[in-house]
């Protein structure tokens, strides 16, 4: 972690350098949300991996391909966290529930390391080690008591977050025995079920496991996962989709059925033959589940889609690079992506 002069020093350098100012162009569509800029924030050490707000949108941590975590408090930097230069994989916040600490914030990185900071200090708090291993995703469960993590060795770790260590691992794919033949890149809990847990990576095998069962009770196959791409609506009872590839990147899958539900095509024509679109990261709209949000790639778009026909009703054309990672703020509708550019963009939806 940096001295208190280098993270004064880090804020002067960030505040007096104006963000790579570019013209963002926008897409015209039937029954139009509007996206209005709110706030650019420009971020050091390479591209952006991974960014995520804290429950009360009061921090945004954004971690880079170089290793480094910017903790950001209502959009103004306060530490720029110094783990390992190896790039910043996953980023999550530990639900605040119950007499737990607040304002904790774990990261994981390609040397296997998982980190608990605490927020308000910028210090590191503690540190695992999944030894010969790359970390690719992490996910907590509602209350905070179970942490997930998956990555290059195909395994499914699940962590008591009180002690800190493994509880359960479901191991890779093997004769007989149900699990993921390659990367994991998304886990993700179901939000109100605590044991359950859906993951997801480049075997386009997307699991479901029971943790007091110990073992996989349901899976479909279809999706090939490259980033935070996987997502779950309570009220719709949904999983969500998005493949790095040239066809059916944008998916929806029935919960109860485990079957394939609904296709969103990127231009909203299903005849559409530019298939560049390669989805890294998607997300239903918090607010309203009606609304997802995905990122692209391919051709460096956003959009909003509704549901109801699966059409966009907004979205930002011709971005510089690729987007490789959204959040929506949980309390607004406003929503923050990044990727390949070293900038943060914050609209209002």
């Amino acid at each position: 972690m940096q001295s208190k002069q280098n993270q004064e020093d880090q804020e002067q350098i960030n505040q007096s350098e104006e963000p790579k100012k570019y013209e963002f162009k926008f897409g015209v569509h039937k029954n139009q949300k509007d996206l209005k800029l709110q706030q650019q924030l420009t971020v050091n050490g390479g591209d952006v991996f991974s960014l995520r707000y804290d429950q009360d949108d009061q921090y945004l941590a954004v971690g880079m391909s170089e290793g480094l975590i910017h903790l950001f408090n209502q959009n103004k930097l306060v530490h720029t966290l110094e783990q390992f230069q190896t790039p910043v994989t996953a980023l999550r916040w530990r639900p605040n529930y119950g007499l737990k600490a607040k304002g904790i914030l774990v990261s994981a990185n390609a040397e296997g390391h998982i980190i608990h900071w605490h927020a308000h200090s910028g210090k590191q708090l503690h540190k695992i080690v999944e030894e010969n291993n790359s970390v690719l995703c992490l996910d907590f469960n509602f209350d905070g008591s179970l942490f997930a993590t998956g990555g290059k060795d195909f395994c499914v770790r699940i962590y008591d977050d009180d002690i800190k260590s493994v509880q359960h691992q479901f191991q890779q794919a093997d004769w007989g025995q149900r699990g993921h033949a390659n990367r994991v890149f998304v886990v993700k809990f179901i939000p109100d079920q605590p044991n359950i847990l859906i993951s997801g990576g480049w075997d386009a095998n997307v699991l479901i496991w029971d943790i007091r069962e110990k073992q996989c009770v349901g899976q479909f196959y279809g999706p090939s996962l490259s980033g935070d791409s996987l997502d779950f609506s309570v009220k719709r009872q949904l999983i969500l989709t998005g493949s790095h590839r040239t066809e059916n990147q944008i998916q929806l899958w029935d919960w109860r059925t485990r079957k394939f539900y609904q296709e969103i095509f990127w231009t909203g024509n299903q005849s559409d033959d530019n298939r560049s679109y390669y989805i890294y990261a998607t997300q239903f709209n918090k607010a309203n589940e009606d609304f997802i949000y995905a990122g692209s790639s391919g051709v460096h778009e956003i959009k909003l889609f509704s549901l109801k026909d699966g059409q966009a009703k907004s979205s930002i054309l011709g971005l510089p690079k690729s987007i490789l990672s959204i959040d929506q703020m949980n309390t607004t509708d406003s929503i923050v992506f990044s990727g390949i550019e070293g900038i943060v963009n914050i609209f209002k939806a």
